[in-house]
């Protein structure tokens, strides 16, 4: 793992004007130096801020450290979560929601904020908290008796279809018949007493 140079000196430059102890200024320029990118550079103003140390701004007065980096707090339990945010100075405001599968169940499974955000202290972080898997919704009675009533309605007005038709069928091959008797009729001896 490649150490950041750049975010380790900024560390010394910020903890050493917020006057924080010695170590807490080693640990600040070690994970600084390990952190990348301006995630690294935010780890400085977060142990000031934990520490209650005031920094000197570039016109010489003490200005209060206000603000806070969202850490990851997705897969702990509930209990983990606000304390990890109440050390960064935030207030977590937990959320019930369902989730996919039962194995997240009571663990953290969404954040408000994506790691790394810069909030102001005190700020409210939204965490959602899996309750599991969605039940199935209960259906009222009143609801189960209407659909079973509509399925039968639907089913008697097949049934009268289908008996139409076989009605009109019936009488299409009834009228077929009489027509072939009435050919057949046509072409029969006079004589043959078969046929009468």
């Amino acid at each position: 793992m490649a150490l950041n140079g750049l975010n380790a000196a900024a560390a010394v430059a910020i903890l050493n004007n917020a006057r924080v102890d010695d170590e807490t200024r080693t640990r600040g320029v070690i994970l600084a130096a390990f952190v990348p990118g301006p995630l690294g550079l935010a780890v400085p103003f977060v142990l000031a801020q934990q520490a209650g140390a005031s920094v000197t701004g570039t016109d010489g007065t003490d200005t209060d450290v206000r603000e806070s980096v969202v850490p990851e707090v997705v897969g702990l339990s509930p209990e983990d979560a606000k304390d990890k945010l109440n050390r960064a100075g935030l207030v977590a405001v937990v959320v019930k929601v369902f989730s996919e599968s039962e194995v997240d169940k009571n663990k953290v499974v969404s954040q408000e904020f994506e790691v790394g955000t810069i909030r102001l202290l005190n700020s409210t972080v939204e965490i959602g908290v899996s309750a599991g898997p969605k039940p199935a919704e209960e259906v009222p009675v009143e609801d189960i008796d209407k659909a079973k009533k509509e399925i039968e309605e639907r089913i008697e007005a097949s049934e009268r279809k289908v008996e139409g038709k076989i009605e009109a069928s019936e009488q299409k091959l009834e009228g077929r018949i009489n027509e072939v008797l009435a050919a057949i009729g046509k072409i029969k001896d006079p004589n043959d007493e078969t046929f009468a």
